[in-house]
């Protein structure tokens, strides 16, 4: 079985929210094999590496949520509010150009340093 492929700005970015959320499932609280999970597609390269777009969930929920899309839906609005997840449709929308390597470069250190300024 072949993984989703992570580049080096997708892993700062996945540390940095696992980190925000301080290694805490936001569904369920469990504290280990704690993932990144995005709440529109990881497709969708504008908000790809948007903290408004991800929430750290155990490997179990983020599992469970990834086949049952209603479900996560219903979690988020409950979750963030269904006005946050409108905000968040406008910008997976409105963003949806490829960030060029510099770009990519700049976010992947400023997710580093906002990790480590959280721990």
């Amino acid at each position: 079985m072949m993984g989703i492929k992570r580049t080096p700005l997708d892993i700062a970015f996945s540390d940095y929210i696992r980190t925000r959320d301080k290694w805490i499932c936001q569904n369920c609280g469990a504290k280990a094999d704690i993932q990144c999970a995005h709440l529109h597609t990881r497709a969708n390269k504008g908000i790809r590496v948007d903290p408004d777009n991800a929430v750290a969930l155990c490997k179990p929920c983020h599992f469970y949520f990834t086949f049952r899309k209603e479900e996560w839906r219903a979690w988020c609005s409950k979750h963030f509010g269904q006005e946050y997840m409108d905000r968040l449709l406008v910008k997976y929308y409105g963003r949806s150009r490829k960030l060029v390597d510099s770009e990519k470069e700049l976010l992947r250190q400023d997710f580093i340093r906002r990790a480590k300024a959280l721990a």
